[in-house]
This record gives C-alpha cells, structure tokens and sequence, in this order.
C-alpha cells in the first residue's frame, strides 16, 4: 500500500512537470515579446528560470569570452541572451551602441537603476 501511495505521488509530481513544461513552451512561443526577441540571432534553446546561465557558468574571464568573441562570432555584432527570466541583447559594434546611445526616442532608464538610498547626501 505504501509504494502505490509513493507511485503516485510521483506520477502527479511528474504530471505537474511536465504540464508546467509544455506551458513554459507554449508561453515562449506565443507571447508578444518572445516573438519579438526571437527575431534577435542568440542562442536557441535556454531552460525556465535560467535561461543561458549554464552557457556562461565560470570564472570571469569564461564570461567575457563567451559575450566578446563566442557569441559574437556566432550570432554577429548584435545578439540577445536569457540570464535567469531575463532578456538582454549584446551589443558588439560601435556603430550600432551610437545609434542607440543618441536616440532621444527611449531614455529612462530600467528599474534596475533604482538603487534605495542613493539619492541621499552622503
């Protein structure tokens, strides 16, 4: 009685699984905004909540190899990466960053800039 309870736990845990799986893979392929990113060349398969994390796992220098030269040579001198849950797109060419850096179109900054305290006097 006690390994067909443990049967089943298991079956629903791995049922939960895969459900969440298979809506993971329908989100990132019908939301709006994976749609747009995805016409950004980078790398194709990242997993949920980790993204390409495992792609740049090491020291330092395996990260800047991998954005500077890997990932460049690959996908060419602009290219979008997921770390965690989140998006970022590489930018390798100056030309193209002065294009972007004297637009006046977008110019607040992320929310990732809102650092508690900061305007204080010190």
């Amino acid at each position: 009685m006690l390994a067909y309870g443990f049967c089943a736990a298991v079956g629903t845990v791995g049922l939960f699984l895969l459900l969440a799986l298979l809506g993971w893979w329908i989100y990132i392929h019908i939301s709006p905004f994976h749609v747009t990113v995805g016409r950004i060349p980078g790398p194709r398969f990242y997993l949920p909540l980790l993204g390409n994390i495992l792609e740049v796992a090491g020291g330092l220098d395996h990260v800047l190899h991998t954005f500077l030269q890997t990932w460049t040579g690959r996908y060419g001198d602009i290219y979008r990466v997921f770390l965690g849950s989140h998006c970022y797109v590489g930018i390798s060419s100056p030309e193209l960053l002065e294009t972007i850096l004297s637009s006046q179109k977008v110019i607040d900054k992320g929310v990732s800039y809102d650092i508690p305290g900061w305007d204080q006097d010190l």
